[in-house]
């Protein structure tokens, strides 16, 4: 377990200097959105054995933003997670998406992926890394996320807080070209039921020459089935 708890010890390490980071003064954000999300999961398999942990979940996304009221972007997200311990799981997809945002043409894209992601949890604090790979199909290149988060469960049961930071790289332009902050408050209303209220900060320059910034509020309801 020790190698464990030096991981541990270098994300939390990583997560710190990841928000020290980030620009110090206000950020005038670009654009303005809201985001919404229907998260679906169902345990198809679960099986314990001494310190092993396997479970099977098919999941289903649904990912709406809206702009000025207006919806600009829609996309749907299925995929499959595997767990193999309490703190390790792997997990693949496939999400096709649209945009339609105001004075553009509207375009239709699909992205596969996996991910990898670590999860220890020590007292109240949950600690979270997740290592993703997209292949994004329709306009053929890759992408690497690197996402670090760490989740705090309150006193009140059904309340918790958490923040994250992610980065995203471009094979066809090697640099980050995407930087995701944010945080919000996760409440377990029920075992089968979640729902989540966040703020985000999105700074991208894809094809772009300096940084761009759309802020957003979300709402996320999940159901565990």
């Amino acid at each position: 377990m020790n190698h464990i708890g030096r991981y541990s010890r270098g994300l939390v390490a990583l997560t710190v200097s990841l928000i020290i980071t980030m620009p110090s003064g206000p950020v005038r954000a670009d654009e303005s959105e809201f985001r919404n999300y229907i998260n679906v999961d169902y345990t198809l398999l679960k099986a314990d054995h001494n310190s092993w942990h396997l479970s099977l979940k098919p999941y289903y996304i649904i990912e709406n933003r809206f702009r000025g009221g207006q919806l600009v972007y829609e996309q749907w997200t299925m995929g499959l997670k595997m767990s193999l311990l309490p703190w390790l799981s792997v997990q693949s997809y496939y999400t096709p998406r649209e945009q339609m945002y105001a004075g553009k043409p509207r375009v239709n894209k699909d992205v596969a992926g996996s991910d990898l992601l670590i999860n220890p949890s020590f007292g109240r604090f949950q600690l979270l890394s997740r290592q993703a790979n997209e292949w994004r199909i329709t306009e053929r290149y890759y992408r690497y996320r690197n996402l670090i988060g760490i989740t705090y469960k309150t006193p009140v049961k059904w309340l918790s807080l958490d923040a994250d930071e992610e980065i995203r790289i471009d094979s066809d332009q090697p640099r980050i070209n995407q930087n995701d902050l944010g945080g919000g408050l996760q409440f377990g209303l029920k075992k089968s039921m979640s729902i989540k209220l966040f703020y985000d900060l999105e700074a991208k320059r894809r094809h772009l020459p300096e940084w761009q910034y759309v802020q957003y509020l979300g709402l996320a309801i999940g159901a565990h089935l």
